[in-house]
């Protein structure tokens, strides 16, 4: 009975520490998310100046600015 009692706590403790790793994970995940966003929004002000101020299009001010092409559909 008592083995059966420590195996049921250590289960429970594994099964925590697994739920803390995957809350830890899940908020590394969703700050590279917000990092991938606002690199984005500051990248689309960027370009918007451009296009206003030198009057280029949005394709040659992501050239000039040396936007990556991963993100350049974002922009568009």
């Amino acid at each position: 009975m008592e083995k059966e009692i420590d195996q049921e706590v250590m289960d429970m403790c594994n099964f925590r520490d697994f739920i803390e790793q995957r809350g830890i994970e899940q908020g590394l995940l969703l700050k590279a998310e917000g990092k991938v966003e606002g690199n984005v929004e500051a990248t689309l002000l960027h370009v918007k100046k451009l296009v206003q101020r030198i009057n280029v299009s949005a394709m040659d001010a992501m050239n000039i600015l040396d936007v990556e092409d991963d993100i350049r559909p974002a922009i568009l």
